[in-house]
């Protein structure tokens, strides 16, 4: 699990780190090598990048926080502040179908991170995962007015499914805000699971999903 900084003792957080660090650098930078330059959207909790080779995304105090994904299928689009809400929205329903029960999923995992959040000190943020055949973990406080400054959504799901109003992507998507200089849509991304995917995130578990 993730736990807030402390000056005087190690945090596991740093551990995972340097696990991640060891196992999946070399893959981290084939996948941003074989991405490029690319177009770089990113805000002060993110950065994401998008060529036509795929695209991936880092956070800027955890850039072993990585998802990124090469060849077809990748996709990303500028939505503005009320298409934003009803995703969210949409993601919202989910959560509440899991919980209830009347929804059941492989994997739906998700972080919405607000302004002055990060995953490092587990502040100003929302994090839910179901797992099938486990009992859901929550953490923080889903906000109704604020806009997350970045959100990951990670889904495993039946060939098919769908819910109205969510696109539902096996794998990866995420929305980056933009700068508050920027012209206020967000940045919608897909990255869907394949061979060349590569979902390098400091999960809870000790596996990582490709």
């Amino acid at each position: 699990m993730l736990t807030p900084d402390n000056n005087t003792t190690p945090s596991p957080l740093d551990a995972v780190r340097r696990e991640t660090r060891e196992r999946h650098g070399v893959g981290i930078s084939f996948v941003k090598d074989q991405i490029g330059s690319g177009v770089v959207y990113e805000n002060e909790t993110a950065r994401a990048v998008f060529s036509e080779a795929g695209g991936y995304f880092e956070l800027c105090d955890l850039p072993e926080e990585f998802s990124g994904a090469v060849g077809a299928g990748v996709t990303h689009s500028l939505i503005d502040a009320a298409a934003t809400r009803r995703y969210l929205a949409a993601l919202e329903q989910v959560i509440s179908a899991l919980l209830a029960e009347t929804l059941s999923f492989p994997l739906f995992s998700l972080y919405l991170i607000y302004e002055g959040g990060n995953l490092r000190s587990r502040e100003n943020l929302f994090v839910f995962e179901h797992r099938e055949g486990t009992p859901p973990m929550l953490h923080g406080s889903w906000s109704q007015e604020e806009l997350p400054r970045f959100a990951k959504i990670r889904l495993l799901a039946p060939p098919g499914a769908s819910l109205a109003g969510l696109p539902l992507v096996n794998g990866v998507q995420f929305l980056l805000a933009p700068r508050h200089t920027d012209d206020g849509r967000f940045l919608l991304g897909a990255l869907p699971r394949t061979d060349g995917t590569a979902d390098l995130g400091l999960h809870s578990s000790s596996s990582m999903v490709n």
